[in-house]
């Protein structure tokens, strides 16, 4: 998703660029109209807008990790758990 240009999403939304351009420089997503949301959330495969709330949704790495926690089964998802919170205490140790 880093790589992706608003142009670029647009294009894949069937939308014009000025909306996604609209959407990336505004504070309030909720400006944009329900079916626009609604595509762009679907096209992260996001649970709701809620989890656009981000400077910019298509470079934001948590937006990234979001869906890539939702495509895991549950195995992948503990280890995954187990390697953050191991790396966090060590970060807290750090300071």
């Amino acid at each position: 998703m880093r790589d992706l240009s608003a142009t670029e999403l647009a294009r894949r939304l069937e939308l014009s660029p000025n909306t996604i351009t609209k959407f990336l420089n505004s504070r309030e997503p909720r400006a944009l109209s329900a079916k626009t949301l609604r595509l762009i959330v679907q096209y992260f495969g996001l649970h709701d807008e809620a989890d656009l709330d981000t400077d910019n949704p298509l470079a934001d790495p948590r937006t990234a990790i979001r869906k890539m926690i939702d495509e895991m089964n549950d195995r992948d998802a503990y280890e995954i758990k187990e390697l953050i919170e191991q790396r966090m205490q060590a970060k807290r140790l750090d300071q």
